[in-house]
Order: C-alpha cells, then structure tokens, then sequence
C-alpha cells in the first residue's frame, strides 16, 4: 500500500512538473538548513529544519529536493513535514533515504497555500538525525527542483545555505570538590583506624 501511495505521488508530481513548462518564476529564493551549525551528543539526537526565503512575495507550491551528509557521523531517523503546503490533508508529500542521502518531495493539491500569506520565511521540512561517531558533519542541500503557485512556475534558480552538526564525545563525570573531600576524609579515617587496631593488638610471647 505504501509504495502504491508512493507511485502515486510521484505521477501527481510528474503532472506538476509537466505543467512546470508553462512559465518560470522571476524571485530567486534562498534555501537555508537551520540551524547553520550546532552540537549534538555522540549517541543523541538532533533535528535541523530546511527553510524558504527570498520570494518576494511569491509562493511555493511543489519541490522535490535532495540533501546529503556524513553517512559515517550521522543516520537520518525521520523527516517531518510542515503545513505550508497545505499539508498534510491537503498536500501530497514523502521521501526516500539511504545512507548519507535522501529525496524529499512535497506538492499542493489544494493550491490554497494560505498559510504562507505574510510569511517572508517558513519551513519545508525537519530532519531528524542520530548521532553515530565524532566529528563534522556537514548537511547540504544538493540539488532538486522548486515550484511556484499552483506548481505551475518553477523557480529558474535558488540559493543554498548548508548547515553542519558537530557530534562531540559523551562527558565524563567528575566528582565535585565537596565529594571528592569527603571521599578523601572517609579513607584517611580508615586508615587511622586500622592503624589504632594494630598497636593496640597484644604481642604473644
């Protein structure tokens, strides 16, 4: 059932494409993974958001975009949608991955796009990543396709703003200096203990 879906929305994003022919938008809109950089824990989670701005007053109604990223640093869990599209009772939208890399398309089947009205930027989608070992991981956008309203202008060209996810080492813990005193005051009293134990033993003759 999930692949039937799948072909479906790719035959719907095929008409869109098609339709795509009819024009070209003149905005050159900036596409943006947000944050630009942050840290994660290795063996946490993170999430970076792609953004859309620089329409100058247009929309958009369909992209099919593709993304990558360090495959040995990070493992994509889950891709969220937003509601800009109409989504997600009105909208047509899903992904493919492997690793290091996915497909992430989504398209207006209603073509109201109000919720875009008034916004200078939004968000497309979340990804959801794990972090697998230390390093730089760098997530760029690399390339794909980008509609106007209706999916009837495509964008001749756009901006990309990478972002990175630095996966550092867990922290080790460290006694704080009121336990570490008592912890060295429990052992001398020990010892000074063991010590009175031991004089005060009788010597056999």
């Amino acid at each position: 059932m999930k692949a039937k879906t799948k072909l479906t929305n790719r035959i719907l994003l095929s008409c869109a494409i098609l339709a795509a022919s009819t024009g070209v938008a003149n905005a050159i809109p900036m596409l943006s993974v947000v944050p630009a950089s942050a840290s994660v824990t290795q063996g946490g989670t993170a999430s970076v958001d792609v953004m859309v701005s620089g329409l100058d007053g247009g929309f958009v109604g369909a992209y099919d975009l593709n993304l990558a990223w360090d495959a040995p640093l990070l493992s994509l869990t889950n891709v969220r949608f937003d509601t800009f599209l109409d989504g997600p009772l009105n909208s047509g939208a899903d992904f493919s991955s492997t690793a290091g890399s996915a497909n992430i398309f989504e398209f207006s089947l209603a073509g109201l796009l109000s919720n875009q009205v008034g916004q200078s930027e939004f968000r497309l989608f979340s990804l959801d990543f794990s972090a697998l070992d230390l390093g730089l991981a760098a997530i760029s956008i690399t390339g794909g396709d980008l509609w106007g309203y209706d999916g009837l202008l495509q964008y001749e060209s756009w901006d990309v703003s990478n972002g990175s996810l630095l996966v550092n080492a867990p922290s080790t813990s460290v006694p704080e200096p009121a336990s570490f005193g008592l912890l060295l005051a429990g052992l001398a009293g020990s010892l000074v203990a063991r010590r009175k134990r031991k004089t005060a033993e009788p010597v056999n003759a």
